[in-house]
């Protein structure tokens, strides 16, 4: 699906290193591959050492990336969009991946009395935000024309909030939308980057590849590592330099079977042979519909590197239920950890890049920026 000339403006919370940004960039990777340029504008000012497009630097696709970054003041960035859509040759079609702007773009339509195209995409289970962020979202959704989720859990959370509230079932007439996330294989297939190793031996090495936070289990990967210290494995954590420093310290992480990578994208690395990426998620009790596979579970497919993950019902990913390079693991069974580490490190080489093959086309971003595509389409006729 192309959409060859279609002018339109993508616009994030913030492009700091995390899988919604990924997200936004990849679909942006795609779009200039199908000749569009589209602007992205981010509502944060860009964050030394933590800057998700710095990791992209060396490929060529990068170099076509046009954004503008605001500063956080609400008022200000509703100042912004007025002049910006006010505009006689301004885009009319936005792809929102914050809440916020969905409000805030809708507002200064209004204020110039120009039509535009909303689109937002949610990439949040919405049970780990506060009551307050709760409403704020739901509200802020309520200025999109669309509302789509990339993921089928987050959607099924999301209704299930609406179906508690009585106001909500009588005011809220959105027309919510699953439309499930990928990532731009071009890019992690390039030889734009230059592969980088970060261990002088030829070992496989446990991958923990995310933010450090509590809840994406990175207190749970130390443990976990801790019991295959005298096993031939490394360990290595691929993360932002904006790390919370109660949680990672990287002069006691970095030893000569543990490594600590900062500001480099999966693309830029050498992963040795026999590499598996651990992602002990934690999301709570109270989340019904948890989402283990992630952008980092994608990108490591994309390396034929298989994921242990925490619990996972497969609801957007039906295709990766019985695949070699996604297992869910009790991380509290420390014998069935051990027989999954072990079964997926003898994993030949082989039969990890006969199974990505296999799996290419559900985990690439086109499908999904096919859609996107249709519905700005759809609203320029």
């Amino acid at each position: 699906m192309s959409s060859t000339g279609q002018e339109f403006v993508i616009v994030a919370e913030n492009l700091r290193i995390g899988g919604i940004q990924r997200l936004l960039i990849d679909e942006t990777y795609q779009f200039i591959e199908w000749n569009s340029n589209p602007q992205i504008i981010s509502l944060a000012p860009k964050l030394l050492g933590d800057h998700l497009p710095d990791l992209d630097a060396k490929f060529q696709k990068s170099k076509c990336l046009e954004i503008t970054y605001l500063e956080s003041n609400k008022f200000e960035q509703v100042k912004f969009f007025y002049k910006f859509i006010k505009r006689k040759d301004a885009p009319r079609i936005y792809i929102t991946h914050s809440t916020t702007g969905a409000a805030l773009i809708k507002i200064a339509s209004w204020l110039t009395f120009k039509k535009v195209l909303v689109i937002l995409q949610i990439h949040q289970l919405i049970s780990l935000s506060d009551k307050s962020q709760q409403r704020k979202r739901v509200i802020y959704s309520m200025f999109a024309n669309h509302v789509l989720f990339s993921s089928n859990q987050f959607l099924l959370e999301w209704r299930i909030l609406l179906s508690k509230k009585r106001i909500l079932k009588i005011v809220y007439r959105k027309d919510l939308q699953f439309d499930r996330m990928g990532i731009y294989l071009p890019r992690l297939e390039s030889s734009d980057f230059t592969k980088q190793t970060f261990c002088d031996e030829d070992v496989p090495h446990l991958i923990f590849l995310s933010r450090v936070t509590s809840w994406k289990g990175f207190e749970k990967f130390k443990a976990i590592t801790k019991q295959f210290a005298s096993e031939g494995l490394h360990t290595v954590a691929i993360t932002s330099s904006n790390y919370q420093a109660d949680i990672l310290d990287p002069r006691e992480f970095n030893t000569d079977k543990s490594h600590v990578v900062f500001n480099l994208s999966v693309a830029s690395l050498q992963i040795n042979a026999g590499s598996v990426h651990l992602y002990p998620s934690d999301y709570g009790p109270d989340v019904k519909y948890p989402q283990s596979i992630g952008m980092n579970v994608l990108e490591m497919i994309s390396q034929g590197v298989p994921s242990l993950i925490s619990s996972e019902g497969f609801e957007s990913w039906p295709e990766l239920r019985d695949s070699a390079l996604v297992k869910v693991v009790d991380w509290n069974n420390t014998e069935e950890v051990a027989r999954m580490v072990y079964e997926s490190t003898s994993l030949s080489t082989e039969d990890r890049n006969l199974e990505f093959i296999k799996l290419a086309r559900a985990v690439s971003i086109d499908s999904h920026c096919g859609r996107l595509a249709q519905l700005m389409q759809a609203f320029a006729r």
